[in-house]
């Protein structure tokens, strides 16, 4: 196969890809926002609070399935990495009930490697995910930092703990391949709480230019970097 057959090939498929996604998912969605903003209307205020909640996420997550069917991965270009967390986080708190407790190192926003910002950001998404699927938590911990040689997440509930059913998941299975793909690591444990904690961490190497880039995706920490102009 050519390269030519080869591009041909992969942009028939994602339109194919984006044509499945607009018939089928987008239009069950769009129709469950509409519901929603029906059901607004005859039903208690603070009830009808929690209805627009999920008729904003509705929104939203239209809109990134529409980018994700153009190839993207649904993320905010124009967001700086610590927004697009904050964001998703946001987000977030809506399945769960509750806002988590974020902190968030601010040498991320100097992270230039955007599909590293891309991996970290969707694993924060599946890693709270899978606690308002998974964990009955009522409270999340969610940490991020960032040093001269790696990033680190971590995110802890005081949920019932990691369950046989959610270990078989496709979420566990996600957070460890975006580890791995950046030549990281992924690993899940009980904490204090007796809920559960996720570490995951990728290497990265500091520029000696104040304006670096970052060289294409590959699983070598030689390909992550981070400016040294916020250090």
């Amino acid at each position: 196969m050519t390269v030519v057959q080869l591009h041909a090939n992969t942009r028939e498929f994602a339109a194919h890809v984006a044509r499945n996604l607009h018939d089928g998912p987008l239009q069950d969605v769009f129709a469950t926002m509409l519901r929603l903003d029906a059901l607004t209307h005859r039903v208690p205020p603070d009830v009808a609070n929690e209805l627009a909640k999920l008729s904003l996420l509705q929104q939203r997550i239209i809109r990134r399935m529409r980018e994700v069917g153009k190839g993207g991965d649904g993320l905010d270009v124009d967001r700086s990495p610590c927004e697009l967390v904050a964001a998703v986080v946001g987000d977030s708190s809506i399945a769960l009930g509750f806002a988590p407790h974020c902190i968030v190192d601010p040498r991320f926003d100097a992270v230039e490697d955007p599909a590293l910002v891309g991996d970290v950001v969707l694993t924060v998404r599946e890693a709270l995910s899978n606690v308002a699927r998974h964990a009955q938590a009522t409270s999340v911990e969610l940490r991020i930092a960032v040093t001269s040689t790696a990033i680190r997440l971590s995110v802890a509930d005081d949920g019932v703990g990691l369950s046989p059913r959610a270990r078989r998941g496709s979420g566990l299975d996600n957070l460890d391949l975006r580890a791995e793909r950046n030549g990281g690591w992924c690993a899940f444990g009980s904490n204090a709480t007796g809920g559960t904690t996720v570490d995951w961490q990728v290497p990265l190497v500091v520029s000696g230019s104040d304006t670096p880039r970052a060289p294409g995706r590959a699983s070598s920490a030689s390909s992550r970097r981070v400016s040294t102009a916020s250090r």
